[in-house]
């Protein structure tokens, strides 16, 4: 049964966290609003790669539009909504989406899995959440951060895309050596990514429980 639900965190999870969503659907800020297609995404998208899988059909194509949406939706939400820069996110998504092509078509086609394209991704991702948190520790927020639904948001992407990243150069690795050995430990930093990722999303939604207190320095 734990097997079967870690096997499945990819499209349990996302479900959770839209059953907080609900439960929390008038508090929750305008910019956070934004998580709620993001979820649904994830819903469907692995949830239609698990069902693949069994079907013994290549899902490959999925993680490839993943990527590419994953990029597009989420910085969005951390670079034009968090540092209020809507033209540099419209730059990194436009660039990041010309390379994505070619990709596909000189590198890695839809039936493979996107190494490339989903390591870039992540790697944006990391750097942008990177970005959003020093400029929070900056900022008279960090005084109570814990209570900043977009810190532990941008803190599960920051963490989250480390653990891909790492899992990419492993997969490259692995191709090119053909060590069929390394394929577990894949498997098990894209499990711990997906846990880490959508446990701290929950608790960045959970932040709306109760109204924000500031703290001020006397």
């Amino acid at each position: 049964m734990f097997h079967y639900i870690i096997g499945f965190s990819d499209t349990i999870l996302p479900v959770l966290a839209l059953i907080v969503f609900f439960l929390l659907w008038r508090k929750i800020g305008g910019k956070e609003k934004l998580l709620f297609y993001f979820l649904w995404i994830n819903f469907i998208i692995f949830g239609s790669t698990n069902v693949l899988a069994a079907h013994k059909i290549n899902n490959l194509f999925l993680y490839h539009i993943y990527a590419l949406v994953e990029l597009w939706l989420m910085g969005y939400y951390i670079v034009a909504h968090l540092l209020y820069k809507k033209s540099l996110w419209f730059k990194i998504c436009l660039g990041y989406s010309i390379l994505w092509v070619l990709d596909i078509i000189l590198l890695e086609p839809l039936n493979t899995f996107p190494s490339f394209s989903g390591g870039l991704s992540n790697l944006i991702l990391m750097v942008i959440s990177m970005v959003y948190l020093l400029r929070l520790a900056k900022s008279d927020e960090i005084l109570y951060f814990q209570k900043v639904p977009a810190f532990w948001i941008v803190s599960a992407f920051l963490i989250s895309c480390s653990f891909l990243i790492l899992g990419y150069v492993m997969y490259n690795f692995y191709v090119v050596n053909r060590l069929p050995e390394l394929g577990n430990q894949i498997t098990t930093i894209l499990y711990i990514s997906t846990i880490l990722k959508f446990t701290l999303i929950i608790f960045g939604l959970l932040c709306y429980r109760r109204p924000r207190t500031q703290l001020f320095l006397l």
